[in-house]
């Protein structure tokens, strides 16, 4: 039994090894720093490797940070502060938080955009994929990118589309158009 149990032990490790590097680590610690809420929120420490994966500039990113701290700790202390625990999720309503002052703060806000939409795992790819496998079909090969696109679209996003909807605007849009429905 032991000649079995630790190979699949070792490599299951070393595939954790591989797919989260000492970098990869710095860079998922870097997104949590961002969070508001967080024991590390913007410490400087922390988001140092993801400013310098992503090349901002680090001086004014350091002095980004000490002036986006005193700005929440005065906010914070004049009840203007949004309160990001009731907008649902953390990381984007700061986002929109910093995307307001995107001049004054332009390396952060830029890191915040990155982490705002660095996919968490690949399921939305192979997804999408395993849908365009499905509409792209040796008859529908002539179809234009666009109208492509846009069944794609639709076909993942079918669950969340109220019919009745649709068709109450397309009814409203197109009032002589007369469609028989089987």
């Amino acid at each position: 039994m032991k000649y079995v149990y630790f190979p699949v032990i070792d490599t299951a490790v070393a595939e954790l090894g591989r797919r989260f590097s000492a970098n990869s680590v710095a860079l998922l610690g870097a997104i949590c720093a961002l969070m508001p809420g967080s024991d590390d929120f913007l410490d400087a420490d922390i988001l140092q490797p993801m400013a310098a994966h992503y090349k901002s500039n680090i001086d004014d990113f350091n002095l980004e940070l000490q002036q986006m701290k005193r700005m929440i700790a005065r906010k914070t202390t004049e009840n203007t502060m949004p309160d990001f625990d009731s907008e649902g999720d953390k990381l984007v309503a700061f986002a929109k938080f910093v995307s307001k002052y995107d001049e004054e703060f332009y390396e952060l806000n830029g890191l915040v955009r990155i982490a705002v939409t660095l996919p968490v795992t690949s399921v939305e790819a192979e997804r999408s994929f395993s849908c365009l496998k499905l509409i792209k079909t040796h008859l529908r090969t002539t179809m234009l990118d666009d109208r492509l696109s846009d069944i794609a679209v639709l076909s993942q996003r079918a669950n969340a589309l109220d019919l009745d909807l649709v068709v109450d605007k397309f009814a409203n849009k197109y009032p002589n158009c007369r469609i028989v429905l089987c």
